[in-house]
């Protein structure tokens, strides 16, 4: 679980990162801060007949210098997020071999 939460901050970071230098805005120090209440009884097969599907909560907090008005920050936020492949629809196929 510990690798999907870095890979999704540091994926929306990057993402964002990019967004900023194609505006020619410097940054000069970038942090990502997540923190996420994850219900793993799905992920541990306790069954649980109440609940309709596994939930998940994901906060991510940027702190960026950069040199940007901080009124235009949430207009990137959506630009980057319609941009990250972590929120992308996705379909996955997977193939099994047994050797």
């Amino acid at each position: 679980m510990q690798y999907f939460l870095y890979g999704l901050a540091s994926t929306f970071l990057s993402t964002l990162m990019i967004a900023l230098s194609e505006r020619s805005i410097t940054v000069s120090k970038a942090r990502a801060i997540l923190s996420a209440d994850v219900d793993v009884s799905g992920l541990l097969g306790i069954p649980d007949k109440e609940k309709v599907k596994n939930t998940m909560s994901i906060t991510l907090n940027l702190e960026l210098e950069c040199d940007i008005e901080e009124k235009e920050l949430p207009e990137l936020i959506d630009l980057a997020k319609a941009r990250c492949p972590v929120f992308w629809e996705m379909s996955l196929n997977i193939n099994l071999k047994k050797t």
